[in-house]
């Protein structure tokens, strides 16, 4: 995917608002363009191995011929591919294609099932109490630099930006 704008900024430029504008119209119009056609492909997965819904550590072996934009951190949602109200919500702590393995923390639904869809999830939907130490459902856990969990930090989430800002940043 290339950039589709054609606006260029010259020394002694009058109309740098003109040409900011147009430029900001550009890069949505490539952000929906990468959002129907590449996204998709990119941030979703299956799987075919045996798995009952519960939380802790699950282990997936993607069905996929080709690696998913995937990193160890990211919130996915697991679910049924013929009952998706059977599902579970965690972060990746080791993904290497094919394999898949997430500390799950939030369910729905139960059994043992073996036709799995995965893709990303809001990483709020992750925070399941407000025991001290975390953070409420509308609330994030921010950590600095030292290591330090800032608890509460108020911002909407938006797992599908946070993806492709990673994509667009690696």
């Amino acid at each position: 995917m290339s950039m589709p704008s054609t606006v260029t900024f010259a020394a002694g430029d009058k109309d740098y608002i003109a040409k900011l504008m147009q430029l900001i119209a550009d890069i949505n119009a490539m952000y929906a363009q990468y959002l129907t056609t590449l996204a998709p492909a990119y941030f979703v997965g299956s799987s075919t191995t045996s798995v009952a819904v519960g939380t802790g550590s699950k282990a997936f072996t993607l069905a996929d011929a080709s690696a998913r934009g995937w990193t160890v951190g990211m919130s996915l949602r697991v679910s049924s591919t013929a009952s998706p109200a059977n599902y579970m919500d965690g972060q990746i702590t080791a993904y290497s294609h094919p394999n898949l393995t997430v500390n799950v923390v939030t369910i729905g639904g139960s059994g043992t099932l073996a036709a799995w869809s995965i893709g990303l999830a809001n990483p709020s939907a992750l925070i399941t109490n407000a025991t001290p130490g975390t953070a409420l459902a509308n609330q994030t856990i921010v950590v600095n630099n030292a290591g330090t969990a800032i608890v509460g930090v108020q911002r909407a989430q938006h797992a599908l930006y946070d993806e492709v800002s990673w994509f667009l940043n690696r």
